[in-house]
Formats: structure tokens, sequence, C-alpha cells
């Protein structure tokens, strides 16, 4: 290209951002920006009560992995290369998408990943930093999802809470009676817990529903808030120390102890699972989990072994075999 032909094309870009302004916005943006543009209206939604910081967190993690592949090629301590938004295609995402799930990336992960990345694109056409459709960059990704169903069996809470220092026990045990997830443990109170041990306020932010009262009312549920409280060490009425690294901390935990790996929200599921099998109806223990309705309950969280069915079909019995059925002889 020519000086003159160079001059040329500089004078027609200038022309165009005269004519149209949104041209040089659209030249100017990159995807890092665009997705902190994004989470900074996340921030804004959190001040306004419209969103939960956790939810917020979570998609922070989400907008740093994309950011990490696609302008750091995959190293985050690599120099950053900020990607033009208008390089951003299908391929952009296919090569996200294959990187990865070749670092073994569960296809759950990578799907939240692509909506984070398909509702910031939505957020730079608003503002006139993108002039095509997010859905034609970021395609519908719907992997088959496989839910966890890791419980603690009784012995194993036994094991796992003579393991942990006394402190970080009563935290286990304070999650596993109330069925609180992990934000809302963290921010407990002493005086959530009423001073008969019956009730306990649940501190959660997620949804409306999230904010709650729990009932103690067995046996298992009230040996448990006794422990946590006897070896909580929060100080100015906190009923916890933070405990940044929990998942990690239960992770060991269990490598030593020879179990299965447990997390912080196998925890929710063991109180849902002692729930089910202490005669709770999946609705009930879905309201006392916090959900909006009973379908994690009966998709994620509440799954009974055929022993336990059997044992409930027993009992059923037991109490009420009244029904007959005439059959031919």
């Amino acid at each position: 290209m020519t000086r003159r032909d160079h001059a040329q094309k500089q004078a027609d870009a200038w022309e165009a951002e005269a004519l149209d302004p949104s041209t040089a916005t659209r030249a100017r943006a990159t995807l890092g920006g665009v997705l902190a543009a994004w989470l900074a209206h996340l921030d804004a939604r959190v001040r306004e009560g419209q969103m939960a910081a956790g939810t917020r967190h979570c998609y922070g993690v989400k907008a740093s992995a994309l950011v990490t592949v696609l302008e750091h090629g995959g190293d985050p301590k690599a120099e950053r290369v900020p990607l033009p938004l208008a390089a951003v295609t299908v391929d952009t995402v296919r090569r996200h998408t294959a990187a990865r799930t070749a670092a073994g990336i569960a296809a759950h992960t990578i799907h939240k990943e692509l909506v984070a990345l398909r509702s910031a694109l939505r957020l730079a056409r608003e503002r006139g930093e993108l002039d095509r459709d997010p859905v034609e960059i970021v395609p519908h990704y719907r992997p088959r999802y496989v839910p966890r169903d890791r419980h603690l069996s009784t012995e194993e809470i036994a094991s796992l809470l003579a393991h942990l220092p006394k402190a970080r026990a009563a935290w286990v045990a304070f999650a596993l009676a109330t069925g609180a997830e992990r934000g809302a443990v963290e921010r407990a109170r002493r005086a959530d817990v009423q001073s008969d041990r019956r009730k306990v306020e649940i501190r959660g932010t997620k949804n409306a529903a999230r904010a709650r009262v729990v009932e103690i009312v067995f046996a298992w549920q009230r040996s448990l808030i006794t422990f946590a409280l006897a070896h909580a060490d929060g100080r100015d009425g906190m009923l916890f120390s933070p405990w940044s690294g929990v998942g990690c901390a239960l992770s060991r935990a269990c490598e030593t102890l020879k179990i299965a790996h447990a997390s912080p929200n196998d925890l929710r599921r063991t109180t849902c699972h002692m729930l089910l099998a202490s005669g709770v109806a999946q609705a009930h223990a879905g309201a006392f989990l916090g959900h909006t309705s009973s379908q994690m309950v009966a998709r994620v969280y509440g799954r009974l072994s055929a022993r336990e069915v059997g044992a409930h079909l027993a009992a059923a019995a037991e109490h009420n075999d009244a029904l007959a059925v005439t059959v031919p002889t």
C-alpha cells in the first residue's frame, strides 16, 4: 500500500467516524473491556439489591476464565493481548470451548462461562460497542447436566468432625444442621440461634427464599448445633471466624480420611439427604434449604438409595396397611 493509499484509507475512516460516531466506539472496544464494563454493571445491581453478591462473584470467576483463555493465551501470568471485540466470532467461542475442555473443565462450567459472555455482549450491543446479535457469536451450548449426588454418611460426618480442628468442625456442624450455604454460614451470628436452640435464622442472600428461619427438630440436628455453639470461634457477635479456604481444607481432610471428596455444597446435599431419610417430604426439604420449588431437591439434592427407599416403605406399611386389593382366585 502506497502512502497515498494509506492516507486515503485513514481519511475514509475519519469520514466514517464523523458520519457515524458509533464506528469509533466499536473500533475501540475489546473483549476484556466489555467484560469489565459488564461486571461493573453487575456491581451496580448488587448495590441496588437486584443481585446477590455471591452471584456477582461467580460471574467474575467466569469472566476471568474468558479473559485468561482469549487474551492471555491460557496463562494468566502471560502478557495480555487485548482482543478487539470486532474480532470475536463463533470461531473465538469454539477456541475457548476447546481450550477449556482440553484443560479438563466440566462442560457445565464451560456452559456458564458462555452464558456470561453472551450476557456481556448484549450489554455491549446496548452501549453501541457491538453491531451483531450476540447469539450469532455465542450459540447455545447445552451440555447434558449430570448433577452431583455426593452426600456424607453419618460415619463420614463423625470422622470429618473428629479430624478437623474444633472451630472448623463447628463450621461444618452448623452447615449440616441448618442446610445453610457457605455465604450464609460465614454471615451467621450467635444471636441467630434461639436460646432454646429450636430455631436458627439463616442469612441467605441468593434469593428471597434464602433468608429464612429453620427449625431444629431432629436429634441429629440438635447434636450438631450444640457442638457448633460449643466450639465456634467467632468474635464481636459473629459465630465463626473467616474461613476462606474451606473448600481446599475439606478436600484435604477427605483425602486424609480416605473418603470421597466433599465440597461445602455437598454439606447442603447431605442435610437434604438426612431430612428426606428422616421422613421429611421433598417440598418441605426444599423450603428448608431455601429453594423456591422442590425441583432442585428432586433433581440434585434428594436422591435416596434403594435401601433407604425400602426402609421408608416398610415404615409406612407398619403404620398404615389398611388398603386392600381384590385379586382373582
